[in-house]
């Protein structure tokens, strides 16, 4: 899904606010872990804050590498302590994990 460089999580919040009221639906969020980039445990806290309050599941999906762009996957310690990170606030939201068994093809989506 093509979107701008940077949207913050509150900005997603308010668009998804009023979708699973109106849909009666639950929302699935994805989130790209990002080494370096959005990985870090802190960035965490808002995430879970915005997945409990709309009682979504939240998939973190490892970035896999893509030749030409910069990024890096997170390591498997880094994935673990996000994870972690989430699971253990008072009333923390479902998770899962997507991890590739081996290692990843060159621009692999995710799926």
């Amino acid at each position: 899904m093509p979107v701008k460089p940077e949207v913050s999580i509150a900005r997603v919040d308010g668009g998804l606010r009023i979708l699973p009221a109106k849909k009666g639906k639950m929302i699935t969020l994805e989130y790209i872990l990002i080494a370096g980039v959005n990985d870090d445990v802190e960035q965490s806290r808002p995430l879970a804050r915005l997945a409990r309050r709309l009682k979504a599941k939240l998939n973190l999906i490892p970035y896999n590498r893509v030749d030409g762009l910069s990024w890096e996957r997170p390591t498997d310690e880094a994935q673990e302590a996000f994870l972690g990170a989430l699971e253990a606030k008072d009333s923390p939201p479902r998770c899962a994990v997507k991890k590739a068994t081996t290692s990843p093809p060159p621009a692999a989506s995710c799926g």
